[in-house]
């Protein structure tokens, strides 16, 4: 005797760690991935790597200190409207730094560029998770986690595309 049952449906919360996940990814890459343009920039553009050092060492500040910020943003509307927002803005920080001239337009699509991570940080994507989970939180939260830390094994397909195109177009093509 044949029974039409329904298949168990997979709980919602799961594909929001996927795609918190993914974002993280996606973060992971810009975040990491820098280094890879750092020797190319240094270069091409005859700079020091202080001068580049230094933009990249207030990254980390930026993002640290745009966190209450963000998270504010995403309670008060929505981390997907966030992350939406993040994205583009981190697309608009590549497409500057794809047209350097100058080491006052390095510094001005850095700023973009880290504005646009923080909206794609920790903050953001734990925010959806942690309103999902009551149980599994804590596995939630490090599955959705493994997307950052995966982002640092793109630095050498990062390295190839910049030796085999440019770092102007590489970074067009992560905007």
């Amino acid at each position: 005797m044949k029974t039409n049952s329904v298949p168990e449906q997979s709980f919602y919360g799961w594909w929001v760690v996927l795609a918190t996940g993914v974002v993280g990814l996606w973060g992971g890459v810009i975040f990491y991935g820098i280094t890879a343009f750092i020797n190319p920039i240094v270069h091409d553009m005859n700079w020091t790597y202080l001068a580049l050092s230094v933009a990249i060492s207030l990254r980390s500040v930026e993002m640290g200190a745009l966190s209450p910020l963000t998270g504010y943003l995403s309670d008060r509307f929505s981390a997907r409207a966030v992350m939406l927002v993040g994205a583009f803005t981190v697309a608009a920080g590549f497409l500057v730094l794809s047209q350097l001239n100058s080491l006052w337009t390095f510094y001005a699509g850095f700023v973009v560029l880290s504005v646009g991570l923080s909206g794609l940080g920790h903050t953001v994507t734990l925010t959806p998770i942690a309103n999902w989970f009551q149980k599994n939180l804590g596995k939630a939260i490090g599955l959705a986690m493994m997307g950052y830390g995966a982002g640092g094994l793109f630095i050498p397909i990062l390295t190839w595309l910049i030796g085999l195109w440019h770092w102007r177009i590489v970074f067009m093509l992560l905007a």
